[in-house]
């Protein structure tokens, strides 16, 4: 009796039992993907933050200049360079690295940054250290100071080939390759 009501009721308002089935089947869809979206950017930073650190036992850095929770680093001194020579000298110590971080865009040639902050990652220098957990897709490894690498997609972006002089904007002062024109090796 209850089932030949409930098959009654249900043939009689075809359109609420189509418009609830799809908006049950649009609901999961949502869910999931947004629980994918999420989960495959978890992914992406957990391997970027495990290549990051990977063989580092020790990492030396100088004290804040400013001991301010929102300071995002870039207030720090600079460790003096001699200090590499210094650990070297430590006992157990493998391997030492000097490494320089910073802000550093590249300078399209209508003068404006490529890649705007707002349209992507940060906008991150770093130098080149032989046998790095590098990937050249062309070009070779940077052999002088005027020289760099630059990854791919920001290549594109600014319609740049192996060998292009390039401006790169830092923060800070004009030097090394600030705003002066450098060669690029590899993009």
């Amino acid at each position: 009796m209850m089932l030949r009501v409930t098959l009654r009721n249900l043939a009689a308002h075809k359109i609420r039992l189509v418009l609830t089935a799809v908006a049950v089947i649009l609901g999961v869809a949502f869910v999931s993907g947004t629980l994918i979206f999420t989960d495959t950017m978890n992914k992406q930073f957990d391997d970027l933050f495990d290549s990051i650190g990977r063989n580092v036992a020790v990492d030396v850095r100088a004290k804040k200049a400013v001991d301010d929770p929102m300071d995002d680093g870039t207030q720090a001194l600079p460790v003096p360079a001699s200090l590499v020579e210094t650990l070297r000298k430590v006992d157990g110590v493998k391997d030492v690295t000097g490494n320089v971080t910073g802000y550093a865009a590249v300078v399209g040639r209508d003068g404006k940054i490529v890649g705007a902050e707002s349209e992507g990652p940060p906008q991150l220098g770093v130098n080149w250290v032989p046998g790095g957990d590098y990937e050249l897709t062309s070009g070779r490894a940077p052999r002088g100071s005027g020289e760099f690498v630059l990854d791919a997609d920001t290549a594109d972006k600014a319609g740049l080939r192996v060998g292009d002089t390039v401006k790169i904007a830092t923060q800070g002062r004009r030097s090394g390759c600030g705003w002066s024109g450098c060669s690029t090796p590899a993009a």
